[in-house]
């Protein structure tokens, strides 16, 4: 060591005895100082309190005026300033994803936002959603509860995969349910609306990014919830039974919902109309009148709403029906019991081996484990279950209601035809790209399951089955469903949730929240500023148990020299799991590595490996041998060879489940084989016989 420029130990006690007394947190131990600091470097944007009413207090004999909080809201145009200050954030807006004709891969390839004429005018224009929700917040050390409503903002602009982080999700109000319900969105949404309309309007808004002046424009594309909460934020009715036309995109009455199941055959609202029923019923609720003709039931609605007053927003078409809500926990669940009623009334089988079954199926799909069916369920079509458990639920009953011996199912062909029909539908309504052809694909699809479903099960439809026939248009004017439906917004919840059971506070909970969630917000985007962490928005991927070895001494050498393409005696790292891209993948894990003739190319995971970043699988080839049509799955058989394969070149990043046991199968979520069949010659569904033209599996 060189002397003169190593320290000595004398010298680092030195410095060390500069700071004694001092305290690393000095000027930030509570958390009003702590604030402060944050807010001096320009990070936390403070939430605001939302007065609605005077009352009177007794304070010191005497009697005041004091206003009371109904919620908090957070100032919307600073936080999205703050927001596009996240280089990774900007580089998204900077460099939008490449669109393609006829084609509908995310949400700013609909026509909501392409034909808008603030985007044809500015084509760098931010695409804005929002979300309204109740949650119930709980202490479960003191059995306190309080019901929250939650309104969100997202950017549209952002990645799929940013996009689909909590990070993304940002505050606009946390307000008292009740007082929501009585005064209305406006006094907490008004922020939010008065920002929105300065960014939509031709000025646009001026935010410093980096240092520097820009301007940008933004439109509100639409704004997501599960019925009740849209048909409240669109001024409509919020149940189906009081209106005549319960539905926010048609005017379909209660008689005509279920009389067809094809969009055109009904007459569609839109906002030169709606705008002359509103004012309609804005002049009935004047007049004081109570006899009569009742527009506000005649409509469906209630009252003008703030929706209304931003620019460009369109509150017929701008309220999509979610696909979690209206099918998954809908019509879905509505179909599973339906079917699980007719499987008891043969008798062929009951519920507690039903139930085995779906347990034992199930802990291939991971952890999502639905909980166990009741005849009680069955009975009031209420199955019990989260989104997630429904859909492992719904893709393990199939193989639950097979027989081994038999190899036949414990109900009858028609029903089961059905149940695969709504599973197809499903998977082809939660992909993530669409083209035209899919979207009259749906429609048709769409009209023949339901119109089975009737059929099968008299007075068993929902309003929910009427709300699915507006999907596909949907998708034309926002994209794929999947990329506006609620489970990240709900997933945000999570978080509020954690919040008063470590606080245990319900004084002014509002404020707690929202001021608790910008200072992690806020926090976050300052640490990640200033270099002490990963840029805010990325997704931290995780390595499980990693080991250096070099390649010659890999049993895999030759297979990893042609896939990271590198020679010599390269040092590597084998791992136990990765977690990349919010899925999990570990031995015996199996991957899709693309599609040929919309036919999976699979794989089971045998090890894994890393080199400079890059992450590769060794897999074992798996052979599709056919598609068993009563399963909904692909049978599979073991090849001998292995092969070798980058992440970066797999194109299907979602949890595959193999089931084993009986045959050895895959389940493909989000993609629908036979759904793609539809029109051609290989498969066509006969409307006489009610079940799908074809073999009981389709040879590949």
């Amino acid at each position: 060591m060189d002397p003169n420029t190593t320290l000595s130990i004398n010298e680092v006690i030195a410095v060390i005895d500069k700071f004694s007394g001092t305290s690393l947190f000095q000027g930030v131990q509570t958390s009003q100082q702590l604030s402060a600091f944050v807010e001096h470097q320009w990070y936390l944007v403070r939430p605001e309190p939302v007065l609605f009413e005077n009352v009177d207090v007794l304070v010191g004999g005497t009697v005041k005026k004091v206003q009371v909080e109904g919620g908090y809201y957070v100032p919307f145009l600073p936080m999205l300033e703050l927001l596009l200050n996240c280089p990774e954030v900007l580089h998204c807006v900077d460099n939008p994803e490449p669109t393609e004709k006829g084609k509908f891969r995310g949400p700013m390839d609909g026509h909501s936002f392409r034909q808008n004429p603030l985007v044809k005018k500015f084509p760098d224009t931010l695409g804005i959603c929002s979300y309204d929700d109740d949650a119930n917040c709980t202490d479960t050390a003191s059995s306190k509860n309080k019901s929250v409503k939650f309104l969100y903002w997202s950017l549209l602009n952002l990645s799929a995969e940013l996009r689909s982080s909590g990070r993304g999700v940002h505050l606009i109000a946390s307000a008292d349910p009740a007082v929501v319900k009585s005064k209305g969105h406006d006094m907490f949404m008004k922020d939010f609306q008065d920002g929105m309309n300065k960014l939509s309007s031709e000025e646009g808004v001026e935010f410093t990014i980096s240092g520097k002046k820009r301007t940008f424009h933004a439109v509100l594309v639409h704004h997501a919830g599960d019925n009740p909460a849209s048909a409240a934020c669109g001024g409509f009715k919020e149940s189906a039974a009081f209106a005549k036309c319960p539905c926010r995109q048609c005017f379909a009455t209660q008689t005509e919902l279920f009389t067809s199941f094809v969009e055109k055959d009904f007459t569609l609202r839109s906002k030169e109309l709606h705008e002359a029923q509103v004012a309609e019923v804005e002049k009935y609720g004047q007049s004081g009148s109570t006899g009569g003709f009742n527009p506000s039931v005649e409509y469906g609605i209630n009252k003008r709403s703030f929706l209304m007053t931003i620019n460009y927003f369109d509150a017929t078409k701008c309220l999509p029906q979610d696909l979690m809500h209206d099918v998954i926990l809908g019509t879905l669940k509505q179909e599973i019991a339906c079917l699980l009623g007719h499987v008891l009334l043969k008798n062929q089988t009951n519920l507690k081996k039903i139930n085995e079954k779906v347990e034992s199926v199930a802990k291939y799909f991971g952890v999502n484990k639905p909980p166990p069916i009741t005849r009680d369920h069955i009975d009031q079509r209420s199955i019990k279950g989260s989104a997630a458990e429904t859909l492992v639920l719904a893709h393990s009953l199939p193989f639950a209601l097979l027989d081994p011996a038999s190899g036949k199912s414990a109900c009858d062909s028609k029903n089961l035809n059905c149940y695969i029909l709504r599973l197809n539908l499903l998977d082809l309504q939660m992909s993530e790209e669409f083209s035209l052809d899919d979207v009259q694909r749906l429609r048709k699809i769409i009209a023949l399951h339901h119109l089975h479903f009737q059929r099968l099960y008299p007075n068993s439809l929902i309003p929910k089955h009427h709300y699915e026939i507006h999907i596909p248009t949907q998708i034309l004017l926002f994209g794929p469903p999947r990329f506006y439906w609620c489970f990240r917004f709900e997933a945000k919840h999570a978080y509020f949730k954690r919040i008063p059971r470590m606080s245990h506070n319900f004084i002014n909970i509002y404020f707690t929240l929202s001021q608790r969630h910008q200072e992690k917000q806020c926090g976050l985007m300052m640490l990640s500023a200033s270099g002490y962490t990963k840029p805010y928005m990325r997704k931290s991927d995780r390595f499980g148990s990693p080991m250096d070895l070099h390649l010659n001494t890999c049993v895999h050498n030759l297979l990893l020299e042609s896939c990271f393409k590198i020679t010599g005696n390269k040092s590597l790292q084998r791992y136990n799991f990765v977690h990349i891209k919010s899925v999990h993948y570990s031995k015996g894990s199996t991957v899709i590595l693309g599609f040929e003739r919309n036919v999976p190319i699979c794989g089971e995971i045998v090890d894994i490996y890393g080199l400079n970043g890059k992450v590769a699988f060794i897999y074992q080839k798996l052979i599709p041998e056919k598609y068993v049509v009563e399963l909904n799955a692909f049978k599979v058989r073991y090849s001998d060879s292995t092969a070798a394969v980058l992440f970066s070149n797999i194109l299907y990043h979602h949890h595959v489940p193999f089931i084993r046991g009986g045959g050895n199968y895959i389940l493909v979520p989000c993609r629908s084989y036979l759904a793609h069949k539809v029109g051609l010659h290989k498969l066509s569904w006969n409307e006489k016989l009610c079940c799908w033209v074809t073999d009981t599996s389709i040879s590949i």
